[in-house]
């Protein structure tokens, strides 16, 4: 608040001095006289009821904050253990199995464990081809195709040939296959450069084809070596007679033949006897898998393992299906254990809030709209997740009137927390209490770069910067300014930023009060933030004053004044920054060193801000000579003014004179007698100055008598 000394002019003491200044003075609480400053949220009096605008209500400053905060994620869990034994002794025969699945949309499996026992792989005879349409010759390395789909050793191979004119030897290797563009074609000797698997030597066969064989080979046939699990048989003769019994390709076994390098079209007589790796396998002896994902091999390294997908899997019916299959045939084995948690994730709930007042907690409620009716009755170990914000404490969790709260167990998460509520089941009334702290301390208020305290003019532009107990970047700040509860309640000016950088002293915006302010007194700052998971408030009061001036418009300065004279001081009282006039001023003035008079005491209001104050000169508190009056002008939450008038009053007197005679002889001596009266206060005047003149020379009397009454 500006505070402008007064200057005074000195002038002799004839003339009366008026001296004006502006006194700028706080509004005090003895000066506005008002109770309501003892409460905190209570406004005084305003001015200027009569011309106010009336607006449709838009809110009331209600004491407290309350709002929706962000959707909490709810999940819900259940699940089955099943540990029946479920044998499956041909898994070419047969190899599904189902397991209930909740009969609610939404739901996911988040953990499968099934347990696969006493895995066994038979021995393995593939007839690859045995029916006869022709020969072909084997002079020209011939090569002919075979699949496995896991490891195994090649025990027993046989051929088909015939060899008419004379004994014949058969060279036999094993290849690997590589793809050469879209084709499978023979890659690599497995069994080393012109080093045979085995060597067959047959008699002359005549007109007959003969089966011959190679046994006990224990050849090891590793599909992690060759391309599409796909390997090669080649037979080169010796002799040049043997030949390769083959038939024409066409009836669904085809396999791939090449003679040396070119592809032919037709597949070869061919026998084996495969053995696994072994016959009580680990599940990645045999390519096991559960619904195309490989089971893993337990820990102990015996013929069983665990199916534990990382995917999730869904099911649009009340069961999920389940298939194994195997890289070797006829594989046997029991389920022995199926363990399956379902998850729903769909779910959200509503989350709101409420803070009472400055300082205090902020209270949650998350609440599910409908409740939560999504747990089937096939399954157990029901239960319901919350995730909400880290800052939350005193969690509470209530299904309708049942208090759930010893069955929750909370995890800290980054940024979060998961409320987990064990024992739960279905519920239409499933809720969450928790508070958080009001993380909005203190609304700070600036003019320019100085700190503001909470009164302001009519034309500051006041600067908000919010102090927050922890750093935020994120959410919406609402600022709000409402008028005086005296006034209308009705909301005034509200800005909204959501869009700041991070801290804990943040801008909130700038206040122009002249863009909105047509009245004064104190002004209610609701300042909201949240969110969605936290949130703050602070509720403020700031006191808007109307800046005035006071002038005195006659008389002038070191006006003089009979005492007899009775006179008016003319003063205009207006509201500068809205360039109003002020009807209702409170008048106050003093008298020299008088106190204060009572308010308007004299007073007349005229028009346009212009007030007439009358003073008779005779007053007693009026001396002959130099005097001041004070003059005091306010009104609640208007500046006070004060201005001061100088004068001079002049008392109006009369001379009468007595003299014995007109005549007088040479030498003789008489006295002449003068009354000076005070013709106002009708009394003599004492010790007056006299000056006595004869013939326009200065006389100086034989003897002078002061009788306060006479002078003679």
């Amino acid at each position: 608040m500006k505070f402008v000394k007064s200057n005074y002019k000195k002038k002799c003491l004839i003339l009366l001095l008026l001296s004006f200044g502006m006194i700028m003075t706080n509004l005090s609480l003895s000066l506005f006289n008002s109770s309501f400053l003892n409460n905190n949220y209570e406004e005084g009096n305003i001015i200027d009821y009569d011309d106010q605008i009336i607006l449709p209500k838009a809110s009331d400053s209600l004491p407290f904050f309350n709002g929706a905060g962000a959707k909490v994620n709810v999940s819900l869990h259940q699940s089955i253990l099943n540990k029946s034994t479920l044998p499956f002794s041909n898994l070419d025969i047969s190899n599904s199995f189902t397991e209930p699945f909740p009969n609610f949309n939404g739901y996911n499996t988040s953990f499968i464990n099934i347990t696969i026992e006493n895995l066994y792989a038979p021995d393995k005879f593939l007839n690859i081809e045995d029916v006869y349409s022709g020969r072909q010759s084997v002079t020209t390395i011939t090569y002919t195709s075979f699949e496995v789909n896991s490891n195994a050793k090649l025990d027993n191979l046989s051929i088909q040939v015939r060899n008419n004119g004379g004994a014949e030897r058969y060279d036999i290797n094993v290849y690997n296959s590589t793809w050469d563009g879209s084709d499978l074609t023979p890659d690599t000797d497995l069994n080393g450069v012109l080093s045979d698997v085995v060597q067959i030597v047959q008699a002359d066969t005549g007109l007959s084809n003969i089966w011959i064989n190679a046994t006990n080979l224990d050849f090891d046939l590793d599909i992690s070596n060759t391309d599409n699990n796909t390997f090669f048989i080649s037979v080169k003769n010796s002799a040049s007679i043997g030949e390769w019994i083959y038939e024409n390709e066409g009836n669904g076994d085809d396999t791939i033949v090449y003679v040396g390098s070119v592809f032919w079209d037709q597949d070869q007589n061919l026998k084996m006897d495969l053995k696994p790796i072994d016959n009580t396998p680990k599940p990645s002896d045999i390519n096991l898998k559960v619904n195309g994902i490989a089971v893993s091999d337990h820990s102990s390294g015996s013929n069983l393992g665990n199916w534990v997908p990382q995917q999730e899997f869904s099911s649009i019916t009340d069961n999920i299906d389940f298939t194994i299959t195997s890289g070797w045939w006829a594989v046997s084995c029991n389920i022995t254990k199926v363990q399956i948690n379902y998850t729903k994730t769909d779910l959200s709930a509503d989350s709101s809030f409420e803070v009472l007042g400055n300082g205090q907690d902020i209270f949650w409620n998350v609440t599910k709209s409908g409740g939560l009716n999504y747990f089937d009755s096939r399954f157990n170990n029901y239960t319901i997740n919350f995730t909400i914000s880290s800052r939350w404490t005193n969690i509470e969790v209530w299904n309708g009137s049942n208090d759930k709260t010893s069955d929750i167990i909370p995890h800290d998460l980054n940024n979060y927390k998961n409320i987990q509520v064990f024992n739960a089941g279905n519920g239409t009334f499933w809720f969450l209490n928790a508070t958080s702290s009001n993380l909005l301390e203190n609304i700070k208020k600036y003019i320019g770069a100085m700190p503001a305290t909470d009164t302001f003019n009519y034309t500051d532009l006041v600067h908000f910067n919010g102090n927050f107990s922890s750093s935020i970047n994120n959410g919406t700040i609402t600022l709000s300014v409402y008028n005086p509860s005296a006034l209308n309640d009705q909301l005034n000016y509200t800005l909204v930023n959501n869009s700041f950088g991070s801290g804990t002293d943040l801008y909130f915006g700038d206040w122009d009060i002249s863009d909105n302010v047509t009245k004064y007194g104190m002004f209610r700052i609701l300042t909201q933030w949240n969110n969605g998971t936290d949130a703050g408030f602070f509720r403020d009061n700031i006191t808007i004053l109307a800046e005035t001036s006071l002038v005195i418009n006659q008389p002038i300065q070191n006006s003089i004044f009979n005492s007899s004279k009775i006179f008016n001081i003319t003063i205009t009282y207006s509201d500068t920054g809205q360039a109003l006039d002020i009807s209702d001023g409170d008048i106050y003035y003093k008298i020299n060193a008088e106190t204060y008079s009572s308010v308007n005491d004299s007073v007349e209001y005229i028009d346009n801000g212009q007030y007439n104050i009358t003073f008779d000169c005779n007053n007693t508190a009026f001396n002959y000579g130099s005097n001041t009056i004070a003059i005091r002008a306010n009104n609640s939450y208007y500046h006070n003014q004060t201005e001061t008038l100088d004068f001079f009053i002049l008392g109006e007197t009369s001379l009468n004179r007595s003299i014995p005679k007109m005549s007088f002889d040479s030498g003789e001596i008489f006295n002449v007698t003068l009354y000076f009266n005070d013709t106002v206060k009708n009394i003599g005047i004492n010790e007056p100055t006299v000056e006595i003149f004869i013939n326009s020379s200065v006389y100086t009397p034989l003897d002078f008598y002061d009788y306060k009454k006479w002078v003679l």
